[in-house]
């Protein structure tokens, strides 16, 4: 977030300031974050879709987690007919699986994870270039986060045409495949 901030505010202030100098004034705009994040469509469908995608995963996993607890009793029901050396063989072998079916569990995980992330990296692009585009088209010089103003008039935010551009521009993000897909 703070990048967002940061960002918009680089390459607001990177463009030329002959408007600025040539008045004297400083035309600034603001804009909430929070705000465009909460209202894009980018976001909401990232976030359907990457929720739709762990429910997936954990709908699998705890499918898996049964067949090793039947596999587990199954196996505690046959200890007394079987040697233990047997009995331990089988029982390492039944306890390595579900170490690599948690490991594979939590790989996926980071995977999501990092597929979030990257959704979101595009549309913060996509955010940064429709504020700046929103700035030259209104001639301001600075644009401001809004969780960082106290008070603002309305004639300053420019929340709702970045919403409007964001939204056009980017209204689902391109995700990537999961490995293992």
């Amino acid at each position: 977030m703070r990048r967002i901030a940061a960002l918009l505010f680089v390459l607001v202030s990177c463009t030329p300031p002959a408007l600025a100098q040539s008045s004297g004034a400083v035309h600034v705009g603001v804009l909430d974050i929070q705000r465009v994040l909460r209202e894009s469509e980018a976001v909401a469908n990232l976030s359907q879709t990457v929720e739709a995608m762990r429910a997936k995963e954990l709908a699998a996993m705890r499918e898996k987690e049964e067949a090793f607890r039947r596999l587990d009793l199954e196996l505690a029901n046959q200890r007394d007919s079987m040697e233990t050396d047997v009995y331990t063989k089988e029982r390492q072998k039944l306890q390595s699986q579900v170490t690599a079916e948690q490991r594979d569990f939590q790989q996926k995980k980071k995977e999501l994870d990092q597929v979030f992330r990257q959704g979101m990296a595009q549309i913060q692009g996509v955010l940064v270039q429709a504020a700046q585009e929103i700035a030259e088209e209104q001639e301001l010089d600075l644009i401001l986060d809004k969780a960082t103003v106290v008070l603002v008039r309305q004639e300053y935010e420019i929340t709702v045409d970045v919403i409007a551009l964001l939204n056009e521009r980017l209204p689902e993000v391109e995700l990537l495949a999961l490995q293992g897909e």
